[in-house]
């Protein structure tokens, strides 16, 4: 059964938040970057089979990752 879980579109994969494209400005040893690429390569499958389908749109749960490994 493939459900139709929503997802509000993820901040990083667009460039409309600001007029240039920021990430240009972040250094490529940054560990921002080791953090996407972990989060990225992650298999989250089982957490988004936990999703329901219907109702208001969900973050996508890499961004929550993505904020949990910078926020410090």
């Amino acid at each position: 059964m493939d459900l139709k879980v929503r997802f509000k579109a993820l901040p990083s994969k667009q460039n409309s938040l600001f007029p240039e494209d920021i990430f240009r400005r972040i250094a490529e040893d940054h560990r921002v970057r080791l953090v996407n690429r972990v989060v990225d390569d992650l298999d989250i499958s089982s957490l988004l089979s936990q999703y329901k389908e219907g109702g208001a749109s969900s973050f996508i749960p890499e961004l929550h990752l993505r904020y949990c490994f910078t926020a410090t």
